[in-house]
């Protein structure tokens, strides 16, 4: 009689400890995949919400738009840079990006989305006589729009600022913290957007060109 040939037990736990050896070692590499193919598709995300800034301007005598207009008399919701430039995108996924529990939604203050405006304290007068970056702001007065942070990933908030004079741990509170493998994704006033790590938006030495835009 032919006798089937089997695995030993010792084999047997053999492979498995070989399968379980693999899969500790690759599944990070998977995990980090998919959040590099998440980044990517919030980078494009940024991108077209800087254009639909851009085409914002364009339509309003080159004046940005504003993390969020007075509500008028006798209503009680404001309106938020999301719904001014959803006419610009016709499209509310593009508000929301994949790593983020927070997508497009109807909040307090008019809608939010994953993204935030930058607020930072500029220590100049706007048009409008305040001093916040994004708010109304004719374009000619913006002295480094390649530097200066326009949107950013946030933690649910609709804007996002560099708070002065606190410790550097505690500043960029509203910001997504390392959402995108350690940073986060960042849309420039001159249209362009890139990833930046959490440590550089940090910095203080980056603070007044990046985020409050000082010559």
């Amino acid at each position: 009689m032919k006798r089937h040939a089997g695995f030993t037990l010792i084999e047997l736990l053999v492979v498995i400890a070989i399968i379980a050896i693999l899969a500790a070692i690759l599944f990070p590499v998977f995990a980090r995949a998919r959040e590099k193919a998440r980044q990517t598709s919030c980078l494009s995300n940024l991108k077209q919400l800087a254009l639909a800034e851009q085409m914002y301007q364009q339509d309003y005598d080159e004046v940005t738009g504003t993390y969020i207009t007075s509500a008028p008399a006798g209503t009680t919701t404001d309106y938020t840079w999301i719904d001014l430039l959803l006419p610009y995108t016709n499209n509310t996924q593009i508000f929301q990006c994949a790593s983020s529990d927070n997508g497009y939604r109807s909040g307090g203050v008019g809608h939010l989305g994953s993204y935030g405006a930058n607020i930072t304290d500029s220590g100049r007068t706007g048009l409008t006589g305040q001093t916040y970056l994004y708010c109304h702001r004719k374009v000619a007065t913006i002295n480094n729009p390649s530097q200066a942070i326009l949107f950013a990933d946030s933690n649910g908030t609709h804007y996002v600022r560099w708070v002065t004079g606190t410790n550097v741990t505690n500043n960029l509170n509203e910001i997504g913290g390392g959402i995108h493998n350690g940073g986060v994704n960042l849309a420039y006033f001159d249209g362009h957007a890139k990833w930046q790590s959490l440590s550089a938006l940090k910095s203080p030495t980056a603070a007044d060109v990046q985020w409050r835009d000082l010559p």
